[in-house]
């Protein structure tokens, strides 16, 4: 398939994802998969996702009938990965599904018969079964406190992520080697969750995300042996540079 039209599918498959305004982790892994399934590589994602937030990028329709069809399964996929249809998200598929040509009636009975199904693997069967297991996610983020966590991970898909709040932060070997969790509003508040989580998860990096505000935080972090602070909005590859720059620990 060539450039243009990955280009086409995947920000369509974005911006049907974000119609009501959020993405949840159900649709990152959806569009995750997607990209590695269909052959997009990480630098493609962050152009085009880049485009997406400058306000770059808009719905647009597909030449042929095979494209047009692919795009609608993607678009039911994404919107029905976590397993809910917001307003917004119906809305967006009716309004967009009649830019493909279908009457409401259609993408609402096309929508009933993909909703749930695996549509990833109905469309790219080979790339299904040739794909190797995941890696294991190389980051844990602590979900306490952390509103711009979608718009990081959005930005960032190529980067495999587990989300915890800090009341089940696990223990052990398997927890990833990088932690990554969002400043506090006072500095002492802050050092007290990095301490708290250096004491629980000893020999990680740890990476504290910031409001520009709390820019202040950051040389204390430093000196209380923080690995990375990173101040929003975190852009797209800028996750992945920073573990790139930390490699991995033990």
């Amino acid at each position: 398939m060539d450039e243009p039209t990955l280009r086409t599918l995947f920000i369509n498959t974005v911006l049907v994802a974000n119609a009501d305004g959020r993405v949840v982790p159900e649709e990152r892994a959806f569009l995750k998969t997607f990209a590695e399934r269909a052959g997009i590589t990480p630098a493609q994602m962050r152009t085009w996702l880049a485009e997406i937030r400058a306000g770059e990028a808009e719905f647009q329709a597909l030449d042929t009938p095979e494209h047009r069809d692919l795009l609608f399964a993607l678009m039911i996929g994404t919107a029905s990965s976590d397993g809910a249809l917001s307003d917004a998200e119906r809305d967006a598929l009716l309004t967009w599904g009649h830019a493909l040509g279908l009457s409401p009636e259609t993408v609402r009975k096309r929508a009933q018969t993909l909703w749930r199904e695996d549509v990833l693997t109905d469309l790219f069967p080979r790339q299904a079964a040739d794909a190797q297991p995941h890696d294991k996610p190389l980051v844990l983020v602590i979900t306490d406190h952390f509103e711009s966590l979608d718009a990081m991970l959005t930005a960032n898909p190529e980067v495999a992520v587990t989300l915890q709040p800090m009341s089940g932060l696990p223990g052990g070997v398997e927890v990833p080697p990088i932690i990554v969790f969002h400043a506090q509003e006072d500095t002492a508040s802050t050092l007290e969750m990095l301490a708290w989580v250096q004491r629980q998860l000893p020999k990680r990096a740890v990476v504290v995300v910031l409001n520009r505000h709390q820019a202040f935080q950051i040389s204390y972090l430093y000196d209380a042996q923080a690995q990375r602070c990173l101040v929003e909005p975190v852009y797209p590859g800028e996750l992945a540079g920073v573990l790139d720059e930390l490699g991995p620990r033990t």
